[in-house]
């Protein structure tokens, strides 16, 4: 392979490799996002737990509005898991993508330096035979 292919290769493994590091950033960003929905929504839990313990008289409404709470709390932590076990497997495939998009990088550099040391030598070959031959030393005896 020659140099110019490696280095066309090469390119576009750059470009695969930054994409998945955007990737990694983005699934990042995912989970960071879901981790304060997560605290938000205990927030809220905890405080209607706190209203719940105080033993005062709720009125119809309010009760009625704390149990649609309840369980839309409980449908938004489901959507929340769901949405963090996709991210962490994104995350996970986007992290192990990156690494092998590394690797081909460099068993690409390594190809090229082995070409580049084969022309080389290639070259100081040809250079040694375009040479005229040196005439043979006289003999002296001493």
């Amino acid at each position: 392979m020659k140099t110019r292919m490696i280095e066309r290769l090469d390119l576009i493994a750059e470009i695969g490799e930054t994409k998945w590091l955007h990737e990694i950033v983005r699934h990042t960003r995912t989970l960071e996002q879901v981790a304060r929905q997560r605290r938000l929504l205990a927030s809220y839990q905890e405080k209607l737990r706190q209203s719940w313990r105080s033993g005062s008289v709720l009125e119809a409404g309010a009760a009625k509005r704390a149990a649609d709470f309840v369980g839309a709390s409980a449908r938004a932590e489901q959507q929340i898991e769901q949405t963090e076990r996709q991210a962490n497997q994104q995350l996970e495939i986007a992290q192990q993508s990156f690494v092998e998009a590394k690797e081909r990088r460099r068993a690409l550099e390594a190809a090229k330096q082995a070409v580049v040391r084969a022309d080389e030598r290639t070259t100081a070959q040809r250079l040694e035979r375009a040479q005229p031959p040196t005439p043979p030393k006289p003999w002296r005896s001493a």
